[in-house]
């Protein structure tokens, strides 16, 4: 099989434009529909935040009647921080706020309706109205418990008449709001009933593991029957697609790549996640259907001892989400072969007392787990990188990066070392990681560091506000005159540099990025790398005076 330059699946991130597949129906709705509220509800991986950026891509035309907005609400679990993740929103849209005339100065940072309330006024005279793309809306579940009033204030906010049309993504966490007793509106009050974001249909499907938007050129070179043996055991699953495409690619073997994604503990990990968000009565009946293999409503009754109402309502609402599909019979059988395998592995032994979700290891263990197979296969020669331990802990890592960078003002003193420490506190026990998998993980914290700090920098970068500074650890060894505090322009111009670096030295750009965005110390860099401490720490020497170099054309000492 001849090899492709380039893998082109995306596995674990958002995708908008040309790399966007399907879903022209829930788009359609949203975009071109009668409702002004809505709310999108499905399983981890499935494809929420991408339907999000590809709704703010299409409304950002200028013949569109929209004015998009993509508000992350990762984090805002106070009052304060609901403000000011409204206020990066802005920020984020700045161009388009100014397409329009919009002065962000005339906007509060610390008041999102009043910001809201200006901003809707400011759009009636053009023609155009607000759409409202609101991301990890889950985060109001914990704002809800410490100030009622402002959810209720918040809900009034996104359902202002014709002006502003809102759209929420969520898990079925989400539902804890809908069922609150004590609020005569509870906040999914207009929202609900949901839209369903489950799998794609088979032309989508199709399309996707093609890659049909691609050059043809460029398009993995994948038979028919290559392509409905994929796409038959992901059940048009979008993120098992792109994992069994890419796996495919690599190995040149449908059975091969099946099994690898079969056995990948980040995909266990995700389905446990989906499992334990259920009520015990769903997981009952997904249990209960990988018994019997297949099974109708009137089956499922009986075996459970439940009657036809909570089965239906468990039913619809597990096809709904993905976790159940019909096979030709009608009969109800679990939607993947991946999930099919992973709830016959985790379902316990009938003398077994633990329900399925207390059964499930703690996301520490799973860490520690894929950390030993990392090892394991860098101990056979296996030069693979950690990217799986990479997907699974960025989502949580650049949560993190939020909660320390964009709540801080000019002059903050936000150190990488501190973030990727934390989130290995967060995510894996200590006392059972080996240090050679602690370095590994502080190793991947680096890349994911690196990413979500330029990230940060550029999208400030593009609000041109200045005099925000990030102070970041071992500046002072690298930049000219020893500075630590970093503009977004510097943080950029140093991250073009490591660029370049890799093309001339891969291991020292390496080395550069594992002490100046993981902190790591010289020894750290040594183990992770399978060098010695001295050959490290010349690397280091060598790159940063090459760095100081190239940077002195870029930077003017302070």
């Amino acid at each position: 099989m001849t090899a492709l330059k380039a893998i082109p699946y995306v596995v674990g991130q958002w995708v908008r434009g040309d790399r966007f597949y399907g879903r022209q129906k829930v788009l359609a709705e949203i975009l071109e529909g009668p409702r002004e509220s809505l709310w999108l509800v499905g399983t981890r991986r499935m494809g929420k935040t991408s339907l999000l950026k590809e709704l703010e891509n299409r409304a950002s035309a200028e013949d569109s009647g929209f004015l998009p907005l993509f508000w992350d609400f990762q984090g805002a679990d106070d009052p304060q921080e609901l403000h000011l993740s409204f206020h990066d929103a802005l920020l984020d849209a700045q161009e388009r706020l100014e397409a329009l005339d919009v002065d962000l100065g005339s906007l509060d940072q610390d008041d999102l309706f009043a910001s809201l309330g200006r901003l809707r006024r400011h759009l009636r005279s053009t023609g155009k109205r607000l759409l409202l793309l609101c991301d990890e809306v889950e985060e109001l579940i914990k704002l809800h418990a410490k100030d009622r009033s402002l959810l209720r204030k918040l809900r009034r906010a996104l359902q202002s008449g014709g002006e502003v049309r809102s759209v929420l993504t969520s898990t079925i966490r989400l539902w804890a709001l809908a069922e609150e007793r004590g609020d005569t509106s509870p906040f999914l009050h207009g929202f609900a009933p949901p839209l369903y974001l489950s799998s794609m249909t088979d032309d989508e499907a199709r399309s996707l593991l093609r890659q049909d938007h691609l050059p043809e050129a460029a398009r993995p070179d994948l038979d028919h029957e290559v392509v409905e043996a994929l796409r038959g055991a992901c059940d048009n699953h979008p993120y098992l697609l792109q994992l069994v495409g890419k796996r495919y690619l690599e190995v040149g073997d449908v059975d091969e790549a099946l099994e690898r994604v079969a056995t990948d503990e980040m995909v266990s990990y995700f389905f446990a996640v989906d499992f334990e968000m259920l009520s015990p009565q769903e997981r009952q009946i997904l249990r209960t259907v990988a018994e019997m293999t297949a099974a109708s409503s009137g089956s499922l009754e009986e075996r459970l001892d439940l009657t036809a109402s909570p089965v239906t309502g468990g039913l619809l609402r597990l096809e709904n989400l993905g976790f159940l599909t019909r096979n030709r019979k009608r009969e109800l059988i679990l939607a993947n072969r991946f999930f099919r395998e992973w709830i016959q592995r985790s379902t316990p032994r009938p003398d077994a007392d633990t329900d399925v979700a207390s059964a499930t290891p703690p996301f520490s263990e799973r860490v520690t787990e894929i950390l030993s197979q990392i090892d394991a296969r860098v101990n056979e020669g296996d030069s693979a990188g950690p990217q799986e331990l990479l997907e699974v802990v960025y989502d949580d890592l650049r949560m993190l990066a939020r909660r320390y960078m964009s709540r801080e003002r000019a002059n903050h003193t936000l150190q990488p070392t501190a973030l990727v420490h934390e989130a290995y506190m967060k995510l894996a026990d200590q006392t059972r990681v080996d240090w050679q998998g602690k370095t590994h993980f502080f190793a991947v914290g680096a890349q994911a560091m690196r990413r979500i700090l330029i990230d940060h920098a550029r999208g400030r970068q593009r609000n041109k506000r200045g005099g925000d500074w990030l102070r970041v650890t071992w500046a002072e060894e690298v930049f000219p005159g020893g500075k630590r505090d970093l503009s977004d322009e510097e943080l950029m111009d140093l991250d073009q540099a490591i660029e370049e670096l890799a093309k001339i030295d891969a291991r020292q750009a390496r080395v550069v990025e594992l002490r100046f965005f993981g902190g790591l110390t010289v020894k750290e860099v040594g183990t992770a790398l399978g060098v010695s401490e001295r050959t490290a720490d010349g690397d280091w020497a060598k790159a940063r005076e090459w760095l100081k170099g190239r940077l002195s054309r870029e930077v003017d000492p302070r």
